[in-house]
C-alpha cells in the first residue's frame, strides 16, 4: 500500500531555487557595482575582491568638476571675519595662486595684502580681504559659512 506521506514535497527544490536566485541577484548588484567602480569592497573588511582592475590601463569614467567656492574654501589657510561685513582668507605661496584665479573667475573686487610671519625663513602670507554680500549669490555654502563666523565676531565685539 502506498502512504501519502510518500509524495509528500519537503520544498528543498523550491528553497533551492530561491537561494539560487538570490546569489544571481546579489552577483548581478556586484557586477554592476564593479562597473561603476573599479574595485569592489565586500563588506566591512574592506579587502577588495577585484585589485587587478585598479591597474590596468582603462580610465575611470569620472568627472570631477572644481568650482571657484570650492577652492577658495579648501586652499585657503585660515580665513577670518570683522564682524563688519568684511571677510579675509589667507593664503601661502602654493594656493596663492588658485585663490586669486577663483576670486578673479567669480568677479569679486578684493583687496589683497602680504603679510610677512617671518623674515629669516622668507615666509609670506597673502590676505584676500571683500565683502561677504560678494559672494552671497555665486557660493552659497560658503556664504553661510562666513555669515556665521561673521555674525560670532559682531557679538563678540
Amino acid at each position: 500500500m502506498i502512504k501519502f506521506n510518500e509524495f509528500r514535497s519537503t520544498g528543498t527544490k523550491r528553497q533551492r531555487r530561491l537561494k539560487k536566485q538570490k546569489n544571481n541577484d546579489i552577483d548581478r548588484r556586484k557586477k554592476e557595482i564593479k562597473k561603476k567602480m573599479n574595485v569592489y569592497v565586500n563588506g566591512s573588511s574592506a579587502f577588495s575582491q577585484d585589485v587587478g582592475g585598479v591597474f590596468e590601463n582603462k580610465q575611470p569614467e569620472m568627472e570631477v568638476k572644481l568650482t571657484p567656492e570650492w577652492i577658495i574654501d579648501k586652499f585657503s589657510i585660515t580665513r577670518g571675519a570683522d564682524g563688519q561685513g568684511n571677510i579675509i582668507f589667507y593664503a601661502d605661496d602654493n594656493s596663492l595662486p588658485w585663490i586669486q584665479l577663483s576670486i578673479i573667475t567669480l568677479g569679486i573686487d578684493y583687496l589683497k595684502d602680504e603679510i610677512v610671519i617671518d623674515a629669516e625663513n622668507n615666509k609670506i602670507v597673502t590676505s584676500f580681504e571683500f565683502l561677504l554680500d560678494d559672494i552671497k549669490y555665486k557660493c552659497p555654502l560658503l556664504y553661510q559659512e562666513m555669515y556665521d563666523l561673521n555674525l560670532k565676531e559682531y557679538i563678540h565685539q
